[in-house]
C-alpha cells in the first residue's frame, strides 16, 4: 500500500489548494513581462527564418518557460512548507535528510521529479539560446527519466511484475515520449499553455483522489503557472515558452502520470487496471499528436525530430478552421478526455471498463477520420 502521511487527506483545505494554483499563476504572470524584456535584450528569440515550418513573421522572444518554471518552484517551496506542517517534528534541517532517504515518499518523489525536471528545463533553455543537437537533448532526457524510474521508488509503471526489468524500461520510454509530445505540440499560440492548465488541474484532482499530497501541490502550481503564462501567449502571443517550457511541462506531466498510475494500482481494489489508466487518458491527445506526426514524417522519409506543419493543429487549420479555432478545439478535446479520466475514478470497475472501451473506440474513430481527411487533402 502507498505511504501516506498522517492526516494527508485533510491537510489541504480547498482555499489553500486554490491559493497554490493562484499563487503559481501570479508568479508566472508577474515574471513573464520581465522575462520577455530580458530575452529581447539577450537575443533569446525564435527566428522565423530558422525553419520552413515557422509561421510567425518576426523574431519572437523565448523565455516563457522560465516564468512557468518559477511558478513551479513557488509550488515546490509551498510543498516544503506543507511538509513541515504535516510533521511538526521535522525541522528544516532534518527535512532534507528525510527526503534523501525517501522516508516521506510523497515529498521525496515530488522533489525528485522537480530536480530531474530542472535538468531537462536547463537543457531546453540552452537549446533555445544557442541550439543543441537532438541526440544530446535525448540523452539528457533518458538520464533524467532513468534516474526516476530506477532511482526513486514509485515511479515505475505498474506493468509486467513478473519481469522486473520491463517496468523501468517502459517508464523511461513513457517519460521521454511524453516530454517530447508536449514540446512537439507547442506549434501555435496558446496551445500547450492552455492544454497544460487543463491537464495539470486534472492531474491535481487525481492526486487528491489518491491522497498524493506532493503531486497535488506541484500539479496545481503548474496549472496556475500555465494559466498565468497563457495571458501573454494566447493569440496573438507576445512571447513563446520555447523548448525550456515545452520539455519541462512534458517531463512533469510524464513523471506525475507514471507516479499516480503506480499509486492508484497500490490503493485501488482489484481490478485496478481501469483506474490506473486515468492518468494516461489525461495526456492522450498529446500522445495521439505525437504518434500521428511521427508516422507522417517516417512515411515521407524525414527524421522524426525535424519540425514540420503536419501536427493535429496544422491539420485542423487545413480543413478551413482558423488557428485560434484549432487551438480552442484541441483545448476542448483535452478537457473532454480529462473529464473521462476523472470519470474512471468515480465509477465501479465494471462500468470503468466500459468507459475505457468507449474512449478507445472514440480515439480510433478520430484517428480514422483524421487519416481520411489528411489523405484527401494530400
Amino acid at each position: 500500500m502507498r505511504d501516506k502521511l498522517p492526516g494527508c487527506e485533510s491537510l489541504i483545505p480547498l482555499h489553500i489548494m486554490l491559493a497554490i494554483a493562484v499563487g503559481g499563476a501570479f508568479v508566472a504572470a508577474g515574471a513573464t513581462p520581465a522575462v520577455r524584456r530580458i530575452a529581447l535584450h539577450l537575443g533569446l528569440v525564435d527566428d522565423p527564418t530558422a525553419g520552413s515550418y515557422k509561421t510567425h513573421s518576426s523574431p519572437m522572444p523565448y523565455g516563457g518557460g522560465i516564468a512557468i518554471y518559477m511558478g513551479a518552484a513557488a509550488g515546490t517551496l509551498a510543498l516544503i512548507g506543507l511538509a513541515l506542517v504535516a510533521d511538526p517534528l521535522v525541522s528544516p534541517g532534518t527535512f532534507f535528510v528525510l527526503v534523501a532517504g525517501l522516508e516521506h515518499a510523497h515529498f521525496g518523489q515530488t522533489l525528485a521529479l522537480f530536480v530531474c525536471g530542472s535538468g531537462v528545463f536547463v537543457v531546453g533553455l540552452i537549446d533555445d539560446w544557442v541550439g543543441l543537437s537532438p541526440l544530446f537533448r535525448l540523452l539528457v532526457q533518458l538520464i533524467a527519466a532513468g534516474a526516476l524510474a530506477w532511482g526513486v521508488p514509485g515511479f515505475a509503471l505498474p506493468v509486467a511484475p513478473q519481469i522486473p526489468a520491463l517496468a523501468p524500461l517502459l517508464t523511461v520510454l513513457w517519460i521521454v515520449a511524453l516530454t517530447n509530445a508536449f514540446n512537439f505540440l507547442d506549434n501555435m499560440d496558446g496551445l500547450v499553455a492552455g492544454m497544460s492548465a487543463i491537464v495539470f488541474a486534472s492531474i491535481g484532482m487525481i492526486a487528491l483522489w489518491s491522497a498524493h499530497l506532493g503531486v497535488m501541490v506541484l500539479s496545481l502550481a503548474l496549472a496556475g503557472a500555465s494559466a498565468g503564462f497563457l495571458l501573454f501567449n494566447f493569440p496573438r502571443a507576445s512571447i513563446f515558452m520555447g523548448d525550456a517550457g515545452g520539455l519541462f511541462l512534458g517531463f512533469a506531466a510524464a513523471g506525475m502520470t507514471a507516479l499516480l498510475s503506480q499509486s492508484l494500482n497500490d490503493s485501488s481494489p482489484p481490478p485496478a487496471w481501469p483506474r490506473m489508466l486515468a492518468p494516461m487518458l489525461v495526456v492522450s491527445i498529446a500522445i495521439y499528436d505525437q504518434l500521428t506526426v511521427v508516422a507522417l514524417r517516417l512515411r515521407r522519409g524525414t527524421a522524426p525530430w525535424l519540425g514540420d506543419t503536419n501536427h493535429l493543429s496544422h491539420r485542423l487549420v487545413r480543413t478551413g478552421r482558423s488557428r485560434q479555432t484549432a487551438v480552442l478545439f484541441i483545448h476542448a478535446t483535452v478537457a473532454v478526455t480529462c473529464a473521462l479520466a476523472l470519470g474512471l475514478l468515480a465509477v465501479p470497475p465494471p462500468q470503468a471498463w466500459k468507459l475505457v472501451v468507449g474512449c478507445a473506440s472514440a480515439m480510433t474513430l478520430l484517428g480514422i477520420l483524421d487519416y481520411t481527411m489528411t489523405r484527401r487533402r494530400q
